[in-house]
């Protein structure tokens, strides 16, 4: 049972964009250790103006922001099989900014798989079979009131929202 006084930490005002709530697992708290279980976290800087999307990575708006950490299994290093976590050659990172109007999400994904892409219709399920990559929405923390967007090497969107 978790009380109103134990809350997982939040990222101080001003943090630098990419920070890992990792460092708070340095804290005296009792909790330290399970905060440290906490996913890693990524602070999107925000932008006074809109970005034009076509897929220049190397823009300056871009250069300003740092890549997140690479990501890995799900399931985290200590639970997944080291053959199933991936490799050097399978890095993805991203980068994220934000205005008023628009969350801009930028993903660079090296990988040595055959990339697939066959659903052309929007809301088809691309996670079947296609190569995809997923962003996840949860601002509250919830794990259970989130939105997720999935886009395939096509660009064919997928959107979900949950709300249990």
């Amino acid at each position: 049972m978790v009380g109103d006084d134990i809350i997982p930490p939040r990222l101080p005002a001003g943090s630098p964009p990419g920070i890992s709530l990792s460092a708070c697992s340095q804290s005296s708290s009792p909790f330290a250790p399970h905060w440290s279980l906490y996913p890693r976290a990524y602070v999107a800087a925000h932008t006074p103006n809109p970005i034009t999307i076509n897929g220049d990575i190397d823009k300056p708006e871009w250069n300003s922001v740092p890549w997140s950490l690479p990501f890995d299994d799900i399931r985290g290093p200590d639970d997944a099989p080291p053959s199933e976590r991936p490799t050097t050659r399978q890095r993805t990172r991203m980068k994220m900014m934000w205005d008023e109007d628009f969350l801009y999400v930028c993903a660079l994904i090296e990988s040595d798989f055959t990339v697939t892409a066959e659903f052309t219709d929007r809301n088809s399920p691309i996670f079947q079979k296609d190569s995809d990559f997923e962003v996840f929405l949860d601002p509250a923390g919830t794990c259970a009131r989130y939105k997720e967007l999935e886009l395939n090497a096509i660009n064919t969107v997928w959107n979900l929202m949950i709300d249990k």
